[in-house]
């Protein structure tokens, strides 16, 4: 840790729950002082070098023959560096995953090469130099359905009783996408408790 950066937590630590905001409350392991430090480092020269030199090994996706943009707000790594060839490093939060756990995140590193290769690219950081690898990187292809092929209550216009809610409508929100399955399983299940009555499905 001391080749890295300190990111300390922020004090006093602003709560999730608008209840604890409003009575000026911390959240309980943080008013208990049970906060934990994050650390950044950066890619360098090196690091971008292997980055390139094993882009081979990456997989090619399906979308637009193999050249998918991929996520536009947390692009892998090998994006980043594909992108932004000038920079000389992107940073890197190493994130601990716990108050008990030697887990740590590294924020901004995501990439499906080879856990071997993971590895050499990790090692190239600074304060990373003797890092284990706990679990590989990994990214993820998405389908996409077109949400105007939706009625407002999430539910296919195509095939009856079908509702479709999060990334495959185009949400990258991890609160949006929790607020579309809300509505999208409400109404399933208000159509579906109608179906068992004998009813016709429920007005939206």
């Amino acid at each position: 840790w001391d080749a890295c950066n300190i990111q300390p937590s922020e004090r006093p630590a602003l709560p999730f729950s608008h209840l604890r905001q409003s009575r000026g409350e911390e959240p309980p392991l943080a008013a208990v002082g049970n906060l934990i430090d994050c650390y950044q480092t950066a890619t360098n020269e090196l690091t971008h070098k292997m980055v390139m030199d094993y882009a081979d090994l990456l997989p090619r996706y399906d979308g637009m023959e193999g050249k998918g943009n991929g996520p536009r707000y947390c692009p892998s790594i090998y994006k980043k560096v594909e992108r932004f060839a000038e920079r000389k490093s992107h940073n890197s939060f190493l994130e601990p995953e716990g108050l008990t756990s030697d887990v740590v995140y590294p924020n901004g590193m995501s990439g499906p090469y080879p856990e071997e290769i993971q590895q050499k690219i990790f090692r190239s950081m600074k304060g990373l130099e003797k890092v284990e690898i706990f679990r590989p990187g990994y990214d993820v292809e998405y389908d996409f359905v077109n949400p105007q092929v939706l009625t407002h209550t999430l539910e296919t216009k195509s095939i009856a009783g079908l509702y479709l809610a999060g990334q495959i409508c185009g949400t990258t929100g991890y609160e949006e996408a929790g607020a579309q399955g809300i509505i999208a399983g409400a109404n399933a299940g208000r159509a579906a408790g109608a179906a068992y009555r004998g009813e016709n499905a429920p007005i939206p």
